[in-house]
C-alpha cells in the first residue's frame, strides 16, 4: 500500500558547516574538535490551494556557527524568504499535547500516617557568495537561482543528468564554492539528484551569528509535504524528534510512514516519565517509521506575531525625516526591545541585532546586543550612517519575517500536528504527507483521574480512571501491555487499513489490573480499612494464643 515517491519536495537538512580545517565527522561536516549535530526538526507545510506548497523549515543543532551552511534537495527553483523565529513556538503552544491528571483520594498524614476508610506538565543587497566563474569550475552544474533572504545568501544548482556521477559533480562544485561535503554526503544526495531534484545551498552572510539563524520559507510546485530525511542520518542524534505542522483544508496523514494511536494507559500520569519518551517507546514498539497525530483541527485563536504593530512603527519612523542618527536608532530599539507577540518569547524582536549590524556602521553583533540591553548613545550623529539603509534593514530583518509568518498561517484554517522520534539507522524512507477528507479532529488534551491512598506509610497511586471511565490499578498493570492502541496505514486518497489493533489486549490487561475493592471500603492492602483488619486479626490471634498458654486448673 505504501508508495515511495521519486519526486521529493523541500525540507531542511543541514549538511555542511565550513571550517578552515574541516573534516567529515559522521554527520554534519565539521572539525574534529567542534562537532555539529542535529537535535531536532520542526517543519511547517502549507497547502496553498493552487498546486504549490510552502515549507517553513527550522533546525535545532549543537555546534559552531562559523560559516554556517546547509544543503538540501529541492523541487525546481523555489521562492525563498525567511520567517520569524517566533512562528514555530506560537503554533506549538496552541497544539501542544497536554497531560492533565486530576487528583483524588488523600495522602499519608504526618502524624500517624493514615486515618479513615480511604486515606489516601530572495532579496537584493549584499550579493551572493560565488562568482560567475565559480559556476563553470565543475562542468555539468548550472546555477538556476540565487539571492539573499534575511541573514542568508543562497544558490540553487541543477546538475546535468548526462553526468556519469551527478553526486560527484555536485560535490565538486560545492567543495569549490566553500561547502565541505564529504563523499558520504554526496552519496546520500545522489539519490535525489538522480530523481531530478536540484540542490539549494544556504550560508550565513559575513558577520552573522548564531542568533541570526532563522526558519527558511520555500514555496514550490507540489501538493504533498515531503521530508528528505535520508541525508539527516549523517548528522542526527538517536531519537531525533521530528515535529510537523500541516496547514490545509482538512486533516493530513502520513503516507510512506504509518500513524499510531497511543493508549491512554501507556501514559505516566504521575508525569515522572516525559510524554515524548512514552511516544518514542510506542513508536519503537510499533517497529518505527510511524507518526502520532497530536492535534488536528482549527487553532483555538489566531496567530498574532505583532506584524501590524511592527509595520506601523517602521512607517512612522520613515515619515519623520527629522528623526535621524542615534535618536532614530534609539527609537527603533525602544519599540522592538522586547517581543510582545503572542508567541511566548521574552527576548528582543528576532532580527533586531542583524538590522543594527547592517544599518549602523559602528555595530558588531556583540555590541548591538549590548546596546539593546544598555543603550549608551541616545543622541547625535553616527559616522557613515544612512537612515534609509538602516530602515531598510529593519524592514528586511524585523518586519517582513513577521508579516510573512502571519500570512503563512492564515492561508488555510486546518492544522494537523504530527510527531515522531527516529534514529539515524531508521532514516531509510522519506516521510510523505497528504491531506485526507472525512477524518475526525484530534484533541491535544488527554485527561485522567489519579487516585492515591496511604500504603505502608507512603502515599501511593492506587487507581487511574481514564477519560472513558476505565479504571485500573497501575501497580497491577502488566508491563508487557501494548502502548500502541492501533497502527494505521494510509494511502494518498485517505483510504486506510488498520494493520495493528491492540484494543482487545489492552482492555484485557486493564481488566486484570482493576482495583480490588469491597462494597463498603477499598480493602486493598494499601487502605486504612485493610490495615485495621490486619491489626484486629493479629490482636485476636494473640489473645487466643495467650489463653491457650494459661495453666488448666484442677
Amino acid at each position: 500500500m505504501k508508495r515511495i515517491f521519486l519526486f521529493l519536495a523541500a525540507a531542511a537538512i543541514v549538511l555542511g558547516t565550513r571550517l578552515e580545517t574541516a573534516s567529515a565527522c559522521g554527520g554534519l561536516f565539521c572539525n574534529a574538535a567542534s562537532p555539529v549535530v542535529q537535535n531536532s526538526e520542526r517543519i511547517i507545510f502549507v497547502d496553498n490551494g493552487n498546486g504549490t506548497i510552502t515549507a517553513v523549515i527550522e533546525i535545532v543543532y549543537q555546534g559552531p556557527v562559523t560559516n554556517f551552511s546547509w544543503v538540501l534537495p529541492v523541487s525546481g527553483v523555489p521562492a525563498i524568504e525567511v520567517a520569524s523565529t517566533t512562528l514555530m513556538p506560537a503554533i506549538a503552544a496552541q497544539t501542544q499535547p497536554t497531560i492533565t491528571p486530576t487528583s483524588a483520594g488523600t495522602s499519608c498524614q504526618s502524624n500517624d500516617g493514615c486515618s479513615g476508610c480511604a486515606c489516601g506538565a530572495g532579496s537584493e543587497g549584499r550579493g551572493v557568495y560565488y562568482s560567475d566563474a565559480d559556476a563553470g569550475i565543475s562542468p555539468g552544474v548550472m546555477v538556476v537561482g540565487s539571492g539573499n533572504a534575511g541573514p542568508y545568501d543562497y544558490v540553487v544548482i541543477s546538475v546535468d543528468a548526462g553526468q556519469a556521477n551527478q553526486a560527484d559533480t555536485a560535490r565538486a562544485w560545492l567543495m569549490t564554492n566553500g561547502y565541505n561535503v564529504s563523499n558520504t554526503g554526496a552519496d546520500v544526495l545522489g539519490a535525489y539528484l538522480d530523481g531530478g531534484q536540484n540542490l539549494v545551498a544556504f550560508r550565513l552572510a559575513s558577520g552573522a551569528t548564531s542568533g541570526s539563524i532563522r526558519p527558511i520559507v520555500m514555496t514550490y510546485a507540489s501538493t504533498l509535504g515531503v521530508i528528505p530525511i535520508r541525508p539527516t542520518a549523517v548528522a542526527a542524534l538517536n531519537d531525533l524528534g521530528v515535529l510537523v505542522f500541516m496547514f490545509g483544508g482538512s486533516r493530513a496523514v502520513p503516507v510512506t510512514y504509518d500513524e499510531i494511536e497511543l493508549s491512554d494507559a501507556a501514559i505516566d500520569w504521575t508525569l515522572t516519565t516525559p510524554y515524548s519518551t512514552v511516544v518514542g517507546d510506542a513508536i519503537d514498539e510499533a517497529g518505527g517509521h510511524a507518526f502520532i497525530t497530536e492535534f488536528a483541527g482549527t487553532l483555538p485563536r489566531s496567530i498574532d506575531l505583532g506584524a501590524d504593530a511592527a509595520r506601523t512603527t517602521l512607517d512612522t519612523a520613515r515619515a519623520n525625516a527629522a528623526l535621524d542618527g542615534w535618536q532614530l536608532v534609539s527609537t527603533i530599539v525602544d519599540a522592538f526591545r522586547f517581543d510582545t507577540s503572542a508567541s511566548g518569547s521574552f527576548g528582543p524582536f528576532d532580527g533586531l541585532v542583524d538590522a543594527l549590524v547592517e544599518g549602523v556602521p559602528t555595530f558588531t553583533a556583540s555590541s548591538a546586543a549590548s546596546y539593546i540591553s544598555f543603550q549608551t548613545n541616545t543622541s547625535g550623529a553616527i559616522v557613515g550612517f544612512d537612515r534609509t539603509v538602516f530602515l531598510d534593514a529593519v524592514e528586511r530583518f524585523v518586519v517582513e519575517p513577521r508579516e510573512v509568518s502571519e500570512d503563512i498561517v492564515t492561508r488555510r484554517p486546518y492544522v494537523t500536528r504530527l510527531f515522531t522520534t527516529i534514529d539515524p539507522v531508521e532514516m531509510t524512507i522519506d516521510p510523505v504527507f497528504a491531506f485526507a477528507t472525512g477524518l475526525p479532529t484530534v484533541t491535544s488534551n488527554r485527561s485522567a483521574t489519579l487516585t492515591t491512598a496511604c500504603v505502608r506509610q507512603s502515599t501511593t497511586n492506587v487507581q487511574i480512571t481514564l477519560a472513558d471511565g476505565t479504571a485500573f490499578d497501575p501497580r497491577r498493570l502488566d508491563l508487557a501491555t501494548p502502548k500502541v492502541l492501533r497502527r494505521i496505514d494510509y494511502d494518498l486518497d485517505g483510504s486506510h487499513v488498520v494493520t495493528t489493533d491492540n484494543s482487545a489486549a489492552i482492555a484485557a490487561a486493564l481488566h486484570d489490573a482493576r482495583a480490588r475493592t469491597s462494597s463498603s471500603c477499598a480493602m486493598d492492602e494499601g487502605t486504612a480499612a485493610g490495615a485495621l483488619l490486619q491489626r484486629a486479626l493479629f490482636v485476636l490471634a494473640l489473645v487466643v494464643l495467650v489463653r491457650r498458654m494459661r495453666p488448666v486448673r484442677a
